[in-house]
């Protein structure tokens, strides 16, 4: 049971530790193309408890913490051995080795929509209006691309999709 209803979610073993994943409630609704969230990500029974209920006795108690760091990556993009999001918190784009988990503010501007293409992220700037901008994938060479408030930002066979959220109407770039 979540929210008062009828709900299941899966649990997994990872090296001996087992954790909760609700893919559900990690899917953003209205669909997002390309938009992922992690909450509901490799929890343990603490964390799932807040908002799930269950029979516990006939379950596998959840007790790692391992995954944690997932909870707050909103839009994730895994790229040359890091991973790339937008912070949960605060929006801003962020990177964190997958090695050693250390994480690197990308830049300054909250982007809570974004791509990947090659060496460049394309990002909804909520900063700037929401408008598509591009970005070195180490923060540097900045650039403005529209002067439209986007969201839902993918790439698809080298075409930038995203969304005029003012018209309602989804408009594409050849990259």
């Amino acid at each position: 049971i979540a929210n008062g209803g009828n709900h299941s979610w899966n649990m997994v073993k990872i090296d001996g530790q087992y954790y909760h994943v609700d893919t559900t409630w990690d899917d953003p609704v209205p669909n997002k193309p390309g938009s992922v969230h992690y909450n509901y990500f490799l929890k343990n029974t603490k964390q799932l408890k807040v908002d799930h209920q269950w029979d516990e006795n006939a379950y596998p108690v959840a007790t790692s913490s391992k995954f944690n760091y997932f909870h707050n990556m909103t839009n994730m993009v895994e790229k040359d051995g890091m991973y790339y999001y937008s912070d949960s918190k605060d929006n801003l784009l962020y990177k964190m080795d997958k090695k050693t988990l250390k994480k690197t503010k990308v830049l300054g501007d909250k982007a809570p929509y974004f791509a990947i293409q090659g060496q460049w992220i394309y990002y909804s700037n909520y900063s700037n209006g929401g408008y598509l901008y591009k970005v070195k994938l180490n923060g540097k060479e900045k650039k403005q691309i529209n002067s439209i408030h986007s969201e839902v930002v993918f790439i698809k066979d080298n075409i930038l999709y995203y969304q005029n959220t003012k018209l309602k109407k989804n408009l594409k770039l050849v990259l």
